[in-house]
């Protein structure tokens, strides 16, 4: 082998040793991270080594930029629910659910350079035990696909548990939707 084939495959085993990697998360394993379970009712993809905060999971069904659920575990006062080199808003303890539906609107607008993110429905739910709350949202990706989303999420012990699906309105949205419920239903948080 010469040295150009010897440093190619060097640095193939490095790329994909720091890129993305996925397991299977089947459908009624427990999920647990940090002091957060929830248990999916289908079968999903677990990414690792994604560029979100150390206190989020990224699951996806059919891949990334199809569909994606967030589940961000104990957000906590002064931290932003992305990881961005772009100023993004903080998260502040005691916020009221419509504050947590801009923040979670103005991360998106920043974080993906898209103009509009309209937010709406936003409704009480019960979450993880308590009193948590609802609300939908949709954008026009880069890529010019409409994605719809719904987060449903609420304030523990100061810190914001939160749920987000978003996927491509056509189709995935719709197929998601009553699955991503059911886990958001089985959420869970130790106190």
């Amino acid at each position: 082998m010469n040295r150009r084939t010897v440093f190619a495959l060097l640095s193939l085993s490095f790329v994909s040793a720091c890129g993305p990697s996925f397991s299977m998360l089947s459908s009624g394993t427990t999920l647990h991270d940090k002091d957060l379970t929830v248990v999916p009712v289908s079968d999903w993809n677990q990414g690792k080594g994604l560029p979100y905060q150390k206190n989020t999971v990224m699951l996806t069904a059919n891949g990334l930029g199809v569909d994606e659920v967030l589940i961000f575990a104990g957000v906590k006062d002064g931290e932003t629910l992305l990881k961005s080199a772009k100023k993004l808003p903080t998260y502040r303890k005691d916020m009221l659910p419509n504050e947590v539906m801009e923040l979670v609107r103005a991360s998106y607008v920043i974080q993906y350079d898209t103009p509009i993110v309209n937010v709406s429905n936003l409704q009480p739910t019960e979450f993880a035990g308590t009193q948590g709350f609802q609300f939908d949202y949709a954008f026009t990706s880069k890529d010019e696909v409409k994605r719809h989303g719904r987060a449903i999420g609420g304030e523990i012990n100061g810190k914001l548990y939160l749920m987000l699906l978003d996927a491509a309105a056509t189709y995935y949205y719709d197929e998601l939707l009553p699955k991503f419920e059911q886990m958001a239903k089985s959420a869970r948080v130790k106190t």
